[in-house]
């Protein structure tokens, strides 16, 4: 989970929940990075406040950027602000995939982690607080992943950024229901 990294002009952001960066309470936050070897830990969180590094909060939102340290050995993916979809096109019913990603899970059999395409719809917007429920299943620990959508052929095809999990909501079982057979 953790964030997404947007990159406008040669600046890389990292943008997180807010409520994601309080709940670290001062303790250290990493990133996983792949430089092409055994991959790299960056503390995101450490050393910054006062400094140009440091955390730009939204009052409105909960959204929380810092530039990203970045290193030319490191391989990363981030966003273009033209590939974020603006909140205003979100809508019931949008395709999305929430990507998440279980590293430290101890896969076997696989070489390297790789993340977890979990396909759903946006189910409702919350205009006044600009905000979306999805059904697509979300890992708790994955606050702060990206949520992007396909875009269209004639648009070019690829994805959109279309928001970042704050959080995963769970239903609990009600009482008494019975349990499927395994």
């Amino acid at each position: 989970g953790l964030g997404v990294l947007v990159i406008q002009d040669t600046v890389l952001w990292l943008a997180i929940p807010r409520s994601l960066l309080a709940s670290a309470e001062g303790r250290p936050m990493l990133a996983l990075v792949d430089d092409g070897a055994e991959g790299v830990t960056v503390d995101v969180t450490s050393g910054r406040a006062g400094t140009a590094t440091d955390w730009i909060l939204d009052p409105d939102d909960d959204l929380a950027v810092s530039i990203f340290p970045h290193n030319p050995r490191f391989r990363v993916k981030a966003f273009t602000p033209s590939a974020c979809l603006p909140f205003e096109l979100l809508q019931p019913m949008l395709r999305i995939t929430a990507v998440n990603c279980p590293y430290g899970s101890g896969e076997p059999g696989f070489e390297e982690p790789r993340p977890l395409l979990l396909p759903g719809a946006i189910t409702r917007v919350e205009p006044e607080r600009r905000s979306f429920y999805t059904d697509a299943r979300m890992l708790p620990s994955n606050v702060g992943a990206p949520i992007v959508t396909p875009l269209p052929d004639d648009a070019g095809g690829g994805v959109a950024l279309a928001g970042i999990a704050v959080g995963a909501m769970t239903v609990p079982e009600p009482a008494g229901s019975p349990r499927p057979p395994l």
